[in-house]
């Protein structure tokens, strides 16, 4: 059978019946103040501090009374401790892929020096980069595709980039082996967010969107828009279309200004 009960104009389902069930039964409740309020088919509570509010009959109206607790109801309660359960398997899994992704992670290399001999060679405005082909064909499509297609020497492998500086490409390189990147002043996300975007590194590019959305300001607003369309960071266009439409009428006129 169905249990359903009426209280205050409210029809209610009582949690311990199957909702699809039939016949259906009817319990109505007429008034309710300070007790807690049982389910008159099955005793289990209908309202506890944990599931919703109680609520006080004034006059002819009804209002939530916030300082009225009842203790957890067994639905509850039994709810909660599922939910402790998935939580502590999550963190046990979470947990097993940190450390999965540590292992695949290689070492953080020290590019400058003759112990690291790559097979190919970024030259930048000031200074070399060595790199290994294979780490760059599996982060990039670009260099991927230039390998392939024989655009970079088979003897020397040198790769000439004009139009990033040495930190810059160094914190790309070093993100391609280890996943990991810190934006500076010599390294800023809006930069590096060029560079990711030319050669195609998606996780890095997704990773400079994520920095800038957190500097989105007035100041900065026709900039952000410039770099979110020009570099086709979704995740940046999303985060502007929310500070558009929370700060609509501050920033309108810098936009009509802008365009």
């Amino acid at each position: 059978m169905r249990a359903i009960i009426k209280f205050s104009g409210q029809f209610i389902d009582c949690l311990s019946f199957d909702q699809r069930a039939s016949p259906t039964r009817v319990y109505t409740i007429d008034s309710f103040c300070h007790k807690i309020m049982h389910c008159p088919h099955c005793g289990e509570l209908l309202y506890c501090s944990c599931c919703d509010s109680h609520f006080i009959n004034s006059g002819d109206q009804w209002y939530q009374d916030r300082s009225f607790e009842a203790p957890g109801c067994t639905i509850c309660k039994r709810r909660y401790q599922n939910q402790g359960h998935e939580v502590e398997q999550l963190k046990l899994v979470i947990q097993k892929l940190r450390a999965r992704l540590d292992f695949l992670k290689l070492e953080d290399p020290d590019l400058s020096t003759e112990v690291f001999q790559g097979d190919a060679t970024f030259v930048v405005q000031s200074g070399e980069i060595r790199v290994h082909r294979f780490v760059l064909a599996d982060k990039s499509t670009v260099f991927r595709k230039m390998l392939e297609s024989g655009m970079i020497d088979g003897e020397t492998g040198i790769i000439n980039i004009d139009d990033a500086s040495y930190p810059e490409m160094q914190a790309v390189v070093r993100y391609c082996y280890t996943a990991d990147i810190e934006f500076t002043e010599d390294v800023r996300p809006e930069e590096v967010l060029k560079i990711a975007h030319k050669y195609e590194i998606f996780s890095l590019k997704d990773r400079c969107a994520e920095e800038l959305c957190g500097t989105i300001s007035k100041a900065n607003l026709i900039e952000m828009m410039r770099l979110s369309r020009d570099y086709e960071a979704a995740q940046l266009q999303e985060a502007l279309g929310a500070f558009l439409k929370e700060q609509f009428e501050e920033v309108y006129p810098i936009i009509l200004e802008a365009v």
